[in-house]
């Protein structure tokens, strides 16, 4: 389950990525109604951030909660945003082998964490081969090479991941295309394959990615948030939804967006606000005119301004409150 080791609130990178999936939620609820016929299906953590977000934008949006910890769930409960959620005591993969309705569909979000990839995979598999059409289908995975041997060689860490997902890997993956790409592209393409691999057997299904986003949180992670649907519904709700406009869609793009977000005062934010959007094109002048880095390199400091900018309006500032 996702949400074990840090503060699900304190993590700008993982709250833009939230932001962007609510985001794209509210553009496609004009073809779908996703406040009206669907149910999300979540992992929701400690603190059930992702529920509260979601009810704000979709109040009459039905939702689901699977945790199969006591505790965790009875803290859950404690922090849940408002009444409009069942607490189920399984896991995903119990939920998607057992529960997985075939009526009614669904926004569910795989938050994984964790190097049990091959289960992770198989889990999103059996989640598109059975979900009814259209439904919006998302999984995070954890990208970091430390899951596949902090200190090892690139080919012993070519060789592990062979070892859990061998069947969805190019046959022809070199040690030196493996370190080229990046295990972030590897695991991105082994997710458009694993959906195209499950759906095998129903020729007029499609998963179309939609958005595509990796972020520092914990571990580098990687989220990719999906169609499922007839192919012939495809074009028709992409249209619809304006999504080959909007500059965060992976139909426009065709780019993972990488989130790397400095931490930044409130007097920082605000300066930078104020040049914005006139100067969003002229990176290095806003950072000559701020007078210090905001990493100990200036390639990086003007890079993180830069990915702010990509972001600002998604920019999540936090607040000491007393209650």
């Amino acid at each position: 389950m996702a949400g074990r080791t840090s503060s699900y609130l304190l993590r700008p990178n993982k709250a833009v990525d939230r932001l962007l999936f609510a985001d794209l939620l509210g553009r496609v609820d004009a073809s779908l109604g996703i406040g009206e016929h669907f149910t999300y299906v979540g992992m929701g953590g400690n603190y059930m951030e992702d529920f509260r977000l979601l009810h704000e934008r979709f109040p009459r949006l039905k939702m689901v909660s699977l945790e199969e910890r006591p505790q965790v769930s009875l803290r859950q409960r404690f922090n849940r945003p408002h009444s409009a959620i069942r607490f189920l005591p399984q896991s995903s993969k119990q939920w998607i082998e057992q529960n997985l309705p075939s009526t009614s569909q669904h926004v569910v979000w795989l938050d994984f964490q964790g190097k049990n990839r091959h289960d992770q995979i198989s889990q999103f598999q059996s989640l598109v081969a059975g979900a009814l059409k259209p439904s919006i289908l998302r999984i995070t995975l954890d990208v970091s090479n430390e899951t596949l041997g902090g200190k090892t060689t690139p080919k012993e860490k070519l060789d592990r991941l062979k070892s859990q997902l061998g069947h969805l890997l190019p046959k022809e993956l070199t040690v030196e295309a493996f370190v080229e790409r990046g295990l972030e592209n590897i695991l991105r393409d082994v997710v458009f394959r694993a959906a195209s691999q499950a759906l095998k057997n129903q020729p007029i299904a499609r998963f179309q990615p939609l958005l595509v986003v990796s972020y520092k949180d914990t571990n580098r992670m990687l989220t990719i948030t999906g169609l499922l649907s007839s192919r012939d519904q495809v074009e028709p709700i992409v249209e619809k939804s304006g999504l080959r406009e909007w500059d965060y869609s992976w139909l426009k793009t065709e780019a993972t967006l990488n989130i790397d977000l400095p931490e930044l005062s409130a007097r920082e934010r605000l300066s930078l606000n104020q040049m914005l959007p006139a100067k969003a094109t002229k990176v290095s002048h806003i950072h000559k005119t701020f007078g210090f880095w905001l990493s100990d390199e200036e390639q990086e400091s003007e890079a993180m301004l830069s990915n702010y900018i990509q972001f600002a309006r998604h920019y999540s500032q936090f607040a000491r409150v007393s209650v």
